[in-house]
């Protein structure tokens, strides 16, 4: 059986350059649909919001320190802005990368047209690292871009050159995940040296050591940003827990961690689909078993990145399809002959297995097709991410541009920033601002009756008008409850409290649903 990702047999008189045109064309219309009809929600306008932060350069890397993202990001953000002052720089800057990323697999990947298409339509290279404006797009393009220019021979002379090192330490300030898949990269390197020069110093090694030192360099600046984080509340429980029958308890946990991989209608066939999602994250290091460069890097880093989610920060959809670009990218390297030997008697095994392994692969690369389709099935019959930018359009009403606005949870208000300039109140934190702290309270819940009487006091304080949003409609016949809000937190309400709420409030709209958390009841402080 053919390895599907080895290079196609016309790779000799090169890709069809039409083809590769054709292909990038429907993918970039499609990635502008995304783009264009994309509302931004929290996540992507907080790192606006930070980026944009202080007097200086210097001002806002203060403070983004602890906020749990090094510091690349923010940088291109903050120098765009300054160059085009437009709040559109947050999206052009994702979708520039998220372009260059997807051009770097339409025509330079040395993978079959299938596999190419596959790659580039997935929900994760068209929209999730393209429209949605995050600092994962930025991994995808800095894994290619290496796996393209990788080749140790033309390193095995005098000194070195300067493009591993530096886009190792930029991949390590992308996201701290990201610092893994660097390990990932440099594993397969040093294997691939020791399996065909031995265990003896030889200028590509020193060469390896110099790239790895700049590596070193970017995981400890990211180290620096993120740590000690203020957001303690979003840290994995399990992260105190850290020893060997913890470890082997996550390695237990792969679908709990994994499943976002799968479309959504396959919840409701677990353990089947456990078992499915199992099969396909552990053919994914087997399907690089041709070469034991590309075996070990796939192997650590799908485990690794498994402990990450377990005992760090439990992974969303952007960071656990972190896997994909980087098993994309050692294949890319193994396809151009890269990776190591193995020894004669163990060559034909490890291709025996790879071949079939490397189809898993590519099932978990049409799956993930499948997820496009239903994100533009969602968008084109006129589901929205979220509900921000209507929000935004209610508050440029001339009675309401000077209006207060506070919410239940905090973390609503901070997508506002992008589409409308009203003062946030932020009531877990009692003080103004824009960027929520995901921290432990003193005072872990909050009652209706508690937001009601901070809508008045500020009202009384500033002779401003107060919009009061909460995520959840308010029912005055449904009996007392307390609901949790996420981070360790919880929000409670009573009939009288709802009664007297709804005495003292209009409600000026509903906005919902939305794809995201992000619907909205809004009322105004009579």
């Amino acid at each position: 059986m053919t390895d599907l990702f080895s290079p196609p047999d016309a790779d000799a008189r090169g890709p069809d350059p039409r083809a590769q045109v054709a292909l990038f064309a429907a993918w970039l219309v499609l990635a502008g649909y995304f783009v264009a009809t994309h509302v931004m929600w929290r996540d992507e306008v907080r790192a606006f919001t930070l980026a944009l932060s202080g007097a200086d350069m210097v001002a806002m890397l203060r403070n983004i320190h602890g906020e749990g993202h090094p510091a690349t990001w923010y940088i291109l953000l903050r120098a765009a802005h300054m160059i085009v002052p437009v709040r559109e720089v947050l999206p052009a800057m994702a979708a520039i990368i998220g372009i260059g990323a997807a051009a770097m697999l339409a025509f330079r990947a040395p993978f079959r047209g299938l596999v190419v298409a596959l790659a580039l339509f997935g929900e994760w290279m068209v929209f999730e690292y393209t429209a949605v404006a995050r600092n994962y797009g930025m991994s995808a393009l800095l894994l290619f871009l290496f796996a393209d220019r990788y080749d140790p021979r033309q390193v095995r002379g005098r000194g070195s050159s300067w493009w591993p090192g530096a886009l190792l330490f930029l991949l390590c300030n992308t996201n701290v995940p990201s610092v893994l898949l660097a390990g990932g990269l440099l594993l397969f390197w040093l294997v691939e040296l020791l399996t065909v020069d031995g265990w003896r110093p030889t200028p590509a090694l020193r060469a390896w050591a110099v790239a790895a030192g700049c590596a070193g360099l970017g995981a400890l600046l990211c180290f620096a940003t993120v740590y000690p984080p203020y957001q303690d509340a979003a840290v994995s429980p399990h992260l105190h827990e850290v020893g060997v029958g913890a470890v082997l308890l996550a390695c237990t946990q792969v679908a709990d961690y994994y499943f976002s991989l799968l479309p959504m209608f396959m919840w409701q066939w677990r353990p089947a689909a456990d078992v499915l999602l199992i099969v396909l994250v552990v053919a994914l290091p087997l399907g690089l078993a041709r070469t034991p460069g590309g075996l070990a890097g796939g192997l650590v880093v799908t485990l690794a990145l498994l402990l990450f989610f377990h005992f760090v920060y439990r992974g969303a959809y952007r960071h656990v399809a972190l896997l994909l670009p980087f098993m994309l990218s050692l294949h890319w390297m193994v396809a151009r002959g890269h990776g190591g030997r193995w020894p004669g008697p163990a060559e034909a095994p490890a291709r025996r297995i790879a071949a079939p392994a490397s189809l898993l692969l590519a099932l978990l690369l049409a799956i993930q097709v499948g997820h496009a389709v239903v994100q533009l099935g969602y968008q084109a019959g006129g589901g929205v991410y979220g509900r921000a930018a209507e929000l935004g359009r209610l508050l440029h009403r001339p009675d309401l541009r000077r209006a207060i606005v506070m919410s239940n949870p905090d973390v609503m208000v901070e997508a506002l920033g992008y589409y409308a300039p009203n003062p946030v109140w932020l009531l877990r934190q009692r003080t103004p601002g824009r960027v929520v702290r995901f921290t432990f309270f003193d005072d872990e819940d909050l009652s209706l009756g508690e937001m009601l009487a901070t809508a008045r006091q500020l009202r009384q304080r500033t002779g401003r008008p107060v919009v009061i949003m909460l995520r959840r409609t308010l029912d005055p016949a449904a009996p007392a409850k307390v609901e949790s809000e996420g981070y360790r937190i919880t929000f409670s309400v009573t009939p009288r409290q709802t009664r007297d709420f709804l005495a003292a409030t209009t409600r000026l709209a509903s906005y919902g649903p939305a794809q995201t958390d992000e619907n909205y009841d809004v009322y105004l402080l009579r």
